[in-house]
């Protein structure tokens, strides 16, 4: 089976990293497979994780804590682990083509490559404030988990923008396709 997505060792890092701060790391691992528990244990060892390791990580998390615990831990990570990363490309694009959001948004795709590989982005802009992203996956994947880390993600553009909302969440294509339409 094609996997949906890879996350990048940042990410890995980052997520094992904070579990241990936390105290959740040993309570997460005990819900995962040997094999994805890797991802935790040594993330460094490689460049690139199969989406399902995380993914087993991530369930295990929200089965521990809850999907809103771990949307704010993504949001925490998006910003200490991934932010430092992409953020002379953010400055860059804010820029070139402005303080708002669909200036990131359109540019997903090449923002979303420093923490993950697999899914493409087309971003529909539909007048001066407002647009839809949509993210097209190689498989389905868990739309929980996917859904509270892209809303993280989203929230950490407003931030760094211009105050903004979602106005809708729209899942298709057997849990593969997400489209997030905006508003700021």
């Amino acid at each position: 089976m094609q996997e949906a997505l890879e996350t990048h060792t940042t990410f890995l890092v980052g997520f094992s990293k904070a579990l241990k701060e936390r105290g959740l790391l040993d309570d997460v691992l005990k819900d995962m497979s040997p094999e994805a528990r890797r991802c935790l244990l040594e993330p460094a060892s490689q460049r690139w994780w199969p989406g399902s390791s995380f993914t087993e990580a991530g369930l295990a998390l929200v089965k521990l804590k809850g999907l809103p615990y771990y949307q704010q831990l993504a949001g925490d990570l998006v910003k200490s682990a991934l932010g430092p990363i992409a953020a002379p490309l953010v400055k860059v694009t804010l820029a070139m083509l402005g303080m708002n959001p669909g200036s990131l948004l359109s540019r997903m795709g090449m923002l979303a490559g420093a923490s993950m590989k697999g899914p493409t982005f087309e971003w529909i802009s539909t007048g001066k404030t407002s647009g839809s992203l949509k993210c097209n996956y190689l498989a389905p994947v868990n739309i929980d988990l996917i859904d509270a880390g892209w809303k993280a993600t989203f929230e950490y553009i407003f931030e760094m923008t211009k105050p903004g909302k979602i106005l809708k969440t729209d899942i298709s294509n057997k849990n593969s396709t997400f489209t997030w339409d905006f508003t700021w």
